[in-house]
């Protein structure tokens, strides 16, 4: 097969892989091995004296990789990625939950097992005790705390809180 053949099919194939990549799949294999397909193409073009075409190759190619990055940033393909307002995102301040011992709270969510509790206008995760499944709503009190989690069991009316 004479070179300039073999230029021309790995032109032809790396821009289609490029295409691919851009318009089909949301992975980068095909960009890679399409980007890596005219490199090799560039360089069998300055290896047979054309080094102005691959001097335009290189210049094509990196116009289409700055095309791409902005066309993928304007239309959130990077939302993944890149976390656009860190004030957004919640304190991940630690609470000592052993305060919460023998408090009663309501179930805000069906407890099965794990669920949010109020806790008069507090919402903490809790594990209800033995597995039982709660329906929300249901009166809770807490059990125990073990590892900063919060176990918590049916409170029944008129049964004293627990110290």
């Amino acid at each position: 097969m004479e070179p300039m053949t073999i230029i021309i099919i790995l032109l032809v194939v790396g821009i289609v892989l490029l295409l691919t990549d851009i318009f089909l799949t949301e992975t980068i294999v095909f960009g890679a091995i399409g980007v890596a397909a005219l490199a090799v193409a560039a360089v069998m073009l300055a290896l047979n004296g054309r080094w102005y075409f691959s001097i335009l190759l290189v210049g094509l190619v990196a116009a289409g990789f700055v095309f791409f990055f902005k066309r993928a940033s304007k239309h959130g393909l990077f939302k993944k990625l890149v976390m656009d307002d860190v004030d957004k995102v919640p304190s991940c301040g630690i609470v000592d939950l052993s305060t919460y011992s023998g408090k009663i709270g309501t179930a805000l969510t069906p407890m099965r097992p794990i669920g949010v509790v109020d806790f008069g206008g507090v919402k903490v995760e809790a594990v209800s005790c033995g597995g039982e499944f709660l329906d929300t709503g249901t009166s809770v009190v807490v059990a125990e705390t073990v590892d900063n989690k919060l176990f918590v069991r049916r409170h029944k009316d008129g049964e004293p809180v627990p110290n």
